[in-house]
């Protein structure tokens, strides 16, 4: 499937919706992709943290909340940043990292991917990763704490807003006729 370029994407969800998945296939079709959860993991192994843990996991999630690593990254990737054209943020999960974003992609369009729980925890489970819940109930409950984009800052600054229990190829399809209308 062809990809239109020159969209300047940021996508954000809960956990396990697709932000990754749906990242890799702008990478495939030439996109420059900054996954903000593989961001996360070099500076935990720069920091000499294997596999963190959910009380580790957290720290860093309420920490993010001040925008701390997006606006890193943005010095880190300050020359692609300005230079491409095609870009897409994958994980953003709060409004001040979305604005520390903004404030250097003014064109930036805020995708939001909605998946229904059930079927992200099914696929947190077989991410076989640490800081992973055993139940739903405990999924749940992490996942209303680390994530503040809410209804209302949603309202205010998504532009899109998508589900993705749907194919990848039916969500980029959606996507790509939804970015062509925004702009």
């Amino acid at each position: 499937m062809e990809l239109t370029h020159g969209f300047q994407l940021a996508l954000s969800g809960h956990s396990c919706s697709g932000k990754t998945t749906i990242a890799n296939k702008y990478r495939e079709a030439n996109y420059f992709v900054i996954e903000m959860s593989a961001e996360l993991s070099n500076f935990f192994l720069f920091k000499g943290i294997d596999n963190p843990d959910i009380s580790t996991f957290e720290y860093f999630q309420q920490s993010e909340r001040s925008g701390w690593l997006e606006r890193f990254i943005v010095k880190k990737y300050s020359k692609q940043l300005r230079t491409e054209r095609s870009i897409c943020i994958s994980g953003i999960r709060s409004p001040e990292g979305y604005f520390a974003f903004k404030q250097v992609l003014p064109q930036l369009i805020l995708v939001f991917l909605q998946c229904p729980i059930n079927i992200r925890f099914e696929r947190a489970k077989n991410r076989n990763k640490r800081w992973i819940p055993l139940t739903l109930d405990d999924f749940r409950q992490i996942d209303e704490r680390n994530f503040v984009l809410g209804e209302k800052e949603l309202t205010n600054i998504a532009s899109i807003k998508l589900s993705t229990t749907s194919s990848i190829k039916q969500t980029l399809i959606f996507l790509d006729q939804a970015l062509k209308q925004v702009f």
